[in-house]
């Protein structure tokens, strides 16, 4: 009995380290993310959330050569990224990007300003 219990938890042992190694977060190289959706806060939210759905609409996000290029309303721009984990760092960009962090099959990047938070949803 004790035997099989030994057996049983290094197999269950096994298991949970497999799956705590594979959640390490996505590798972004070589994806593109679309726009998905926006989550707003603070003052004035809905109205803010209907200009960034309308403004972000179509957009999309891709990553390759260590470049980041945000492409919308039929124009581009593109700056140098890294990727530590979770978190992506752009560099040189003349747009704020914010915050941006990956999340399974997506991309949030979040921004704040003057009391009002922005959380937008890029999915690959």
């Amino acid at each position: 009995m004790k035997k099989l219990l030994a057996v049983v938890a290094a197999a269950l042992a096994a298991c949970m380290l497999f799956v705590f190694v594979g959640c390490g977060a996505e590798d972004v190289a070589g994806k593109t993310y679309t726009y998905d959706r926006c989550e707003v806060s603070g003052e004035g939210a809905e109205l803010v959330e209907a200009m960034m759905d309308e403004m972000y609409d179509g957009a999309t996000i891709s990553f390759a050569d260590g470049k980041m290029t945000m492409t919308m309303d039929g124009s581009s721009e593109s700056v140098n990224y890294t990727q530590d984990g979770d978190t992506i760092k752009a560099d040189g960009s003349t747009h704020e990007f914010g915050t941006i962090k990956v999340s399974g099959g997506s991309i949030v990047m979040e921004m704040s300003d003057g009391g009002v938070t922005a959380k937008i949803y890029f999915k690959s």
